[in-house]
């Protein structure tokens, strides 16, 4: 006899709230609604987050709070946080789900309170949602290990040039060297990693450019933590 998946509800923003977004798998930053009950998924956003989430979210229901009224709700209870909480409660309800409902255990207490208030029996589990947290898909583990190889090749960038730097009272010195092509990061498609176009950086050099003669400029490179300068545009092919 198969065992029954507990239910699982969220309500928050998952910009904010990483609960939120690994049960939803949908990136708001608005509050939203998610309901897995049975082994389905069912998301109910605003208005504004619909048209997003009918593209990007992957559930097996959608609603907008338009469908559970949440606005007549938040008038009757003068509270947008109560009336997600009884728009909540009304999906439980719709669902058929029995025992307890699982959430996490920081769980607003407005909405805990209207939840119970209506019947709904909560269970907080911080083990439930942190598993949940801790699984990945294929392409949250490949912009891990994307990321993992961009960092390790700008420390690696950052080691050679203190490596080949000499003491000179209390600053670094640079040997004398003309940079022919601007250093490159490992290949990956991931677009954290700005290989090409234009990228925004703090300081005045990011990379040093073609051409540039290091020892002329000896803090291209590297900048002192509290040096401030205008941010610039640059173009890396």
């Amino acid at each position: 006899m198969q065992e029954a998946q507990p239910t699982l509800l969220t309500i928050g923003a998952p910009e904010h709230d990483a609960s939120v977004y690994h049960l939803s798998g949908f990136l708001a930053p608005d509050p939203v609604i998610c309901l897995r009950a049975s082994g389905k998924t069912c998301l109910a956003v605003s208005a504004m987050e619909y048209g997003r989430a009918k593209r990007d979210a992957d559930v097996d229901e959608l609603l907008s709070y338009d469908e559970l009224e949440v606005s007549r709700l938040a008038r009757e209870l003068g509270s947008a946080d109560r009336a997600q909480a009884a728009a909540a409660a009304s999906l439980i309800e719709r669902a058929g789900a029995e025992g307890p409902v699982h959430v996490p255990p920081h769980m607003g207490v407005v909405y805990a309170d209207e939840l119970r208030s209506r019947g709904v029996d909560l269970s907080p589990d911080d083990k439930l949602f942190s598993g949940l947290r801790r699984q990945k898909t294929e392409s949250e583990v490949a912009a891990i290990e994307s990321t993992q190889r961009a960092v390790e090749a700008a420390c690696q960038h950052a080691v050679d040039i203190l490596r080949e730097a000499e003491v000179a009272e209390d600053d670094l010195s640079q040997p004398r060297r003309v940079v022919s092509e601007p250093p490159q990061l490992q290949h990956t498609s991931h677009p954290i990693v700005p290989l090409q176009g234009e990228f925004t950086y703090q300081s005045s050099h990011a990379y040093p450019s073609p051409g540039m003669d290091l020892d002329s400029n000896p803090q291209a490179l590297i900048q002192h933590p509290l040096t401030s300068a205008p941010s610039s545009t640059e173009t890396v092919r």
